[in-house]
């Protein structure tokens, strides 16, 4: 998709109208391989803007929604020194594998200390190496032009913005599960010829998947097994030792942690949180099958999540599309990731992934195939029509990305960002970029457009880091956890059960240790020693007539995560005050 962004004006094919004159099918003159464009220039481009749009004000924002989850296990792990079963105030936390709670706790101790910016730099790190290894993918399986293709689009993959600047585990599973289909990929189309080093590559890979969150990333890998063998009608690859043997490895890295997990706590006799896997069985009990149709309806939403890049995929299913792309090898590696993509996608919906965001592992693959189309562009292998629609994608990619800028720009100002002056800047670069870029496009003038798309991405990415950031002051327990130390004293005795499943930053941002018990609320009401109860009004509910005398004070909290109680359990008879 960026044909002539770096090439040298001796080295640019004939105008397209020249082309046009010959005939709607007539393709362009064809050209050396990616002659003139310089991997250097491209390389650091995108690594330059890739560390911007990540790095940029990452840590100005508070944890909120399940960042505190995996930011505070990851803490505990430095704390305690406990690697094989995590720990979340306490209690071993299995809801997702340790993967990225490792890498979490990995960055802390290089970095010497834990906050907001060091927990998300794994996330935001993952996210400019993804857009590293497309490039470098998009070079390898096509030239120079396929991988600065690749690695743009997935630089401009909006969807991916918001997970790749969290303490979640998204970026990092995206990263490692694109990585293994890689892999899978070269082993069975690309040009190397050390099949046993890829088979390492996806050993290891696939390991990673797991180790990170667990089944829910193998749908890539799987997706771009059977997609790529669909697309180009080739099987036997698959059978080869370094792909399937490297499979099982990787599977056994992973159950030689789950059987050291299970000995731990069997000897140990620890207490669980086994959230995670009881909501997947949960969700393939009977009664929740209506999960089917949210399910089946997934891939779409993923198509549309893509765009406008994911437009050169539904092009690349029209044979005749591909069947233009005269080089054989090229035209098998470009059918193969079309396959991937298609498949990948179709695969998350058959596992009954019901949230759009746990299929995004699946979007960076599309700017595989736009490397792909941008490679074929670029040599000369389509016709006037394909051209013409070509560019046109183009000019709407310039005009989705300002119309985010623009939308954005005003929410974060009506919110009251801080960042004005880089408000206003951001704002006034994406509308000179939009003007070059879609007057280019209509003019057919490639190496400003090209350009000016890279230039909106990264100044659209202003806006939307600053909105997002400011959501998630609005979403995050910061301001309960400092209304409860001012009125909890510093030596008091806290339990908490739904408080530390649903917002366990409440307890890192008021300095509280907060006890959890393996009976839950149950167990920790039998109990004579008096202490604090943190309860969501619903807990309260079920709670508040069996206590009878037992509650000496509740104090309601109001607060924009939800409405919370102090309660104090005295372990004696006594009088309810509330108020």
């Amino acid at each position: 998709m960026i044909p002539e962004a770096f090439m040298d004006d001796t080295t640019k094919p004939d105008d397209d109208a020249a082309a046009e004159q010959e005939g709607d099918d007539a393709p362009e003159p064809a050209l050396a391989k990616s002659g003139g464009v310089c991997p250097v220039k491209v390389a650091v481009a995108l690594l330059l803007a890739a560390l911007f749009v990540n790095l940029w004000t990452l840590g100005d924002s508070p944890l909120a929604r399940t960042e505190g989850h995996r930011a505070l296990t990851g803490h505990e792990i430095v704390e305690t020194g406990n690697w094989i079963t995590p720990t979340l105030y306490g209690k071993v936390y299995l809801r997702k594998p340790p993967g990225h709670y490792w890498v979490i706790a990995i960055t802390e101790m290089i970095a010497g200390h834990g906050d907001e910016f060091v927990w998300r730099l794994p996330s935001a790190l993952s996210a400019v190496a993804l857009v590293m290894l497309m490039w470098w993918m998009g070079r390898r399986w096509f030239g120079e032009v396929g991988g600065a293709a690749a690695g743009f689009s997935c630089l401009g993959m909006v969807a991916l913005w918001s997970q790749n600047r969290a303490a979640e585990i998204d970026a990092l599973n995206t990263l490692v599960s694109v990585g293994c289909a890689c892999a899978v990929l070269e082993c069975g189309f690309g040009p190397t010829k050390r099949r046993w080093a890829w088979g390492i590559a996806i050993a290891l890979s696939t390991a990673a998947v797991l180790l990170v969150k667990g089944p829910a990333g193998l749908p890539v890998m799987g997706g771009t097994f059977i997609g790529a063998s669909i697309a180009t009608q080739r099987w036997a690859w698959a059978k080869r030792p370094s792909v399937w043997l490297s499979v099982i490895i990787g599977i056994l890295i992973f159950a030689a942690w789950g059987v050291a997990a299970a000995m731990t706590v069997a000897a140990d006799d620890l207490n669980v949180d086994t959230s995670g896997p009881n909501e997947v069985f949960n969700r393939l009990s009977p009664e929740n099958l209506g999960h089917v149709l949210d399910a089946a309806a997934l891939p779409f939403l993923l198509i549309g999540y893509a765009m406008p890049w994911s437009i050169v995929v539904l092009l690349g299913l029209f044979p005749s599309v591909t069947r233009s792309i005269t080089d054989h090898t090229m035209r098998v590696r470009t059918r193969a990731a079309i396959g991937a993509v298609i498949a990948s996608m179709a695969l998350c919906g058959m596992v009954l992934m019901t949230r759009p965001r746990y299929g995004y592992i699946t979007l960076p693959l599309v700017s595989l195939v736009v490397g792909a189309f941008g490679e074929a562009w670029f040599r000369g292998y389509f016709g006037a029509r394909m051209r013409t629609s070509l560019r046109q994608i183009m000019t709407l990619v310039a005009l989705m990305l300002a119309g985010l800028s623009g939308t954005l720009t005003w929410l974060a100002w009506r919110d009251g960002s801080p960042h004005h002056a880089w408000l206003i800047g951001g704002a006034a670069a994406a509308g000179v970029a939009t003007l070059v870029a879609v007057g280019s496009w209509i003019m057919q003038k490639h190496r400003p457009g090209t350009w000016a798309i890279a230039g909106l991405i990264v100044a659209s990415s202003i806006a939307f880091n600053d909105y997002k950031h400011l959501d998630r002051e609005e979403r995050s327990g910061q301001q309960l956890g400092l209304q409860l130390r001012e009125e909890i004293g510093p030596n008091e005795a806290i339990v908490a059960e739904k408080t530390v499943l649903d917002h366990p930053e409440v307890f890192y941002y008021g300095k509280l240790d907060v006890k959890r018990y393996r009976g839950g609320l149950a167990e920790a009401f039998q109990r004579d020693a008096p202490a604090c109860f943190i309860l969501h009004e619903l807990e309260w509910e079920e709670w508040q007539p069996k206590l009878g005398t037992r509650v000496a004070r509740v104090v309601k909290l109001d607060d924009t995560i939800g409405k919370w109680l102090m309660v104090w359990y005295l372990g004696k008879p006594s009088t309810i005050e509330t108020r």
